[in-house]
């Protein structure tokens, strides 16, 4: 299967990125905690909730267990603890992250660094598989660090460790001119996504405990589990199945064509075309790549959804191509999802979408 023009075009934009996208990112969140604070809209991939029953880590004090709340971004997949008197800023960009304050951001900006003493800001960011040139995090990372920093901060150490059960690198820089002032950075990479978390400030006794907390509680989720209770259910009474999708995510106008939903998020778009093609057809077209490369695992893929149903799926020659799911219908033929293009975000979402799947 070919790309198509608009998914190549996307494509090339964001791998023009490259390993650079750190730079920006760091050099953004530098400049924002000098300036005061970030303002950012309202993220509707985003959920926050109240937990009622906080549970107290080994780093935690007693009071800090009292009140907590759980932030979750259901796009990106992931969730952590927090104090519920630190303030969340939600980020309106679908790339860059979201801000943890331990203090009210001041309106007026200021460029005092003794302002940051006995606080803590912290950072969440992802990188993008397109903005690494598809390299793993230590590839990345190993390649970005010899190019150069930025020139405000020193990297004083560095350690590989573990986030969420993953592997992740710990880096500690401090402000050049300003040792009292440290920058500590966790990479953890996850569905070919790399998470940043970093937090800002002089990391007194107590912010340290928060940082640690924060740091304890962050998990990634289970797409596949996620809830999909809010969900648009699309149902095709002709070939008598269904199945659901995001509610954020257009249907496409044509009613002449396939039943098609078309996705935005940033730079990216994204479509997924459902189809019925009849056992006569199926002849017609012949033999598919994973029909003849079963040993091919890299690309070709069995994909239970019950009992009863699985799905074929064909992920293409990698990021930025098309993916093919079949599933074999009960009266001959298949039905066909077609998602260009793919990437690590709208892969995970591919899964549940297909897992939502069922003859009626």
């Amino acid at each position: 299967m070919k790309k198509s023009s608009a998914g190549h075009a996307l494509s090339e934009r964001r791998e023009s990125k490259g390993f650079t996208a750190l730079y920006l990112v760091i050099i953004l969140f530098v400049l924002g905690a000098i300036g005061g604070a970030y303002y950012f809209g309202k993220n509707s991939s985003t959920v926050i909730t109240t937990t009622n029953n906080a549970v107290a880590s080994p780093t935690q004090k007693p009071n800090q267990t009292s009140s907590q709340k759980t932030y979750t971004n259901t796009k990106y997949g992931y969730e952590f603890q927090y104090p519920a008197d630190y303030y969340l800023e939600k980020s309106s960009n679908e790339v860059r992250g979201n801000i943890l304050f331990s203090y009210q951001p001041p309106k007026t900006p200021t460029k005092d660094v003794n302002f940051f003493r006995g606080k803590l800001k912290v950072d969440f960011n992802v990188i993008l598989s397109s903005e690494r040139n598809g390299k793993s995090l230590k590839e990345w990372y190993q390649e970005t660090e010899s190019s150069g920093g930025s020139g405000m901060f020193k990297i004083i150490s560095k350690e590989d460790t573990k986030v969420a059960s993953k592997d992740a690198i710990k880096v500690v820089s401090e402000a050049t001119g300003n040792q009292s002032l440290k920058m500590v950075t966790y990479y953890v990479e996850n569905n070919d996504i790399v998470f940043l978390i970093t937090g800002y400030g002089d990391f007194d006794k107590e912010h340290q405990e928060v940082f640690d907390q924060i740091i304890s509680t962050f998990k990634f989720l289970d797409q596949n589990q996620a809830d999909t209770s809010n969900w648009k259910t699309y149902t095709n009474n002709e070939q008598a199945y269904q199945f659901k999708y995001p509610e954020d995510w257009m249907v496409g106008a044509d009613e002449s064509r396939p039943f098609t939903l078309i996705q935005s998020a940033g730079e990216l778009e994204w479509s997924l075309v459902v189809n019925y093609t009849s056992k006569d057809q199926l002849g017609l077209m012949g033999i598919t790549y994973c029909g003849d490369h079963l040993e091919d695992k890299a690309r070709c893929e069995r994909f239970k959804i019950s009992d009863l149903i699985t799905a074929g799926i064909d992920w293409g020659e990698g990021l930025g191509n098309n993916a093919y799911a079949t599933i074999g219908h009960p009266q001959g033929g298949v039905v066909s999802f077609d998602l260009k293009p793919v990437s690590p975000e709208n892969k995970q979402l591919f899964y549940k979408i297909l897992s939502t799947f069922k003859f009626n």
